[in-house]
């Protein structure tokens, strides 16, 4: 596994989400923070919906240890939502990237019949994770 360390721009997010298509990614997954509320997810899900898939149960990107939201070792959520990845949902990702910082742990991007991720980019470890 590849890990690039240093500040998430929007062009890099942009690049890495568009390699990742490239490589045979086909769809995504917000991981929230635990202190995110589930109004602030919402108001997230919803500028993604158009884009919406399911909720699927994917190798999650970070675990949390001891918080009041997830017992130890355990991702935020278990089944996330996945959207479609594509050009368009990608520019509309890279639009609302001050927003995602805020409320997303990581965007992560997943292969068809694929739990484990292609691409992780991990927003407050200001690092992205690529698989082959």
């Amino acid at each position: 596994m590849k890990t690039i360390k240093g500040q998430i721009t929007a062009s890099l997010f942009e690049s890495v989400l568009s390699s990742s298509v490239d490589k045979g990614a086909t769809r995504f997954a917000l991981w929230f923070y635990p202190s995110t509320t589930k109004n602030q997810r919402r108001r997230v899900i919803e500028r993604f919906r158009s884009y919406a898939l399911g909720h699927e149960e994917l190798e999650p990107v970070t675990l949390y240890f001891g918080t009041d939201d997830a017992p130890e070792g355990t991702p935020v959520e278990a089944m996330p939502l996945t959207f479609r990845l594509n050009a368009e949902s990608i520019k509309k990702l890279t639009l609302h990237l001050k927003r995602l910082i805020r409320t997303c742990d990581a965007v992560a991007t997943y292969a068809d019949n694929d739990s484990s991720f292609r691409c992780a980019i991990v927003l407050h470890e200001k690092t992205v994770h690529l698989r082959g």
